[in-house]
């Protein structure tokens, strides 16, 4: 997803993950360790995939996966790391089983990363499920960090959480058409509590125009980006309240 792109470039959103790996070894052995935990907002163990969008101070994606060539080195494409916790759990957690903490080691030359969490469908590769939690984020957490990160998944809408979503109509010349690409993350600064959870999405655009990003976490402001034929267009301070919808209609020319 690589939300933290689209902030910079003011994350892209779904960015590949692809290493750009060096044809040299690791640019360090040296690490410094970042841990967390992860929940749902109701506390239940999740089945989670999370990526790591690492940088160094003068603010180049890092690789940053211990052991591989590109440990510590610029010119990352997608994200650094990646960890998936409780895969055989699927989109619905557990209230009995799995774990709640996660740890990553990150090269020394690590100064910032932007974490994103997406619920997952049971198997390792299951792909993203929305079935009871929609997505999280955490932006710019130093490292090191000085505590444990915490990430906890909002509960959906429809299994009686408080997300909400933004919808609405794209045109072009007048006539409705289907965007190429619509996303939202939240506005709310960055924190280490349970409220507010830092909510993200890509949605569905459909040929009538229409379009959703649902799933977002409620009681905060967006920024939204609507792309249709190499144009991007951004929105910001879309409010997100609970179990409604917010509208949101883009024209190109």
């Amino acid at each position: 997803m690589r939300i933290s792109l689209a902030l910079a470039a003011v994350p892209a959103l779904l960015a590949p993950l692809v290493v750009a790996t060096p044809a040299h070894a690791a640019c360090t052995t040296a690490a410094k360790t970042l841990t967390g935990t992860i929940a749902g907002a109701d506390n239940r163990f999740v089945d989670a995939f999370i990526g790591f969008d690492v940088l160094d101070k003068t603010g180049r994606h890092l690789g940053s996966t211990k052991g591989s060539a590109a440990f510590g080195c610029a010119g990352q494409r997608g994200y650094g790391a990646t960890i998936r916790v409780n895969s055989t759990l699927g989109p619905t957690g557990s209230t009995t089983t799995g774990t709640k903490s996660w740890s990553l080691v990150l090269p020394a030359n690590a100064t910032h990363t932007y974490i994103e969490v997406y619920p997952q469908a049971a198997g390792y590769s299951g792909g993203t499920n929305e079935t009871r939690y929609g997505h999280t984020m955490r932006r710019k957490i130093p490292v090191p960090y000085g505590a444990r990160v915490n990430l906890r998944l909002p509960v959906v809408c429809a299994q009686g959480g408080k997300t909400g979503w933004i919808n609405g109509w794209v045109s072009k010349h007048g006539v409705r058409v289907a965007a190429d690409r619509v996303a939202a993350w939240s506005m709310a600064p960055d924190n280490n509590v349970p409220n507010p959870i830092l909510g993200f999405n890509v949605g569905y655009a459909k040929s009538n125009g229409y379009y959703n990003i649902p799933n977002l976490p409620s009681g905060q402001k967006y920024t939204v980006q609507i792309s249709k034929s190499g144009v991007m267009k951004q929105f910001y301070n879309i409010q997100v309240n609970s179990c409604k919808g917010a509208y949101l209609g883009a024209s190109f020319a």
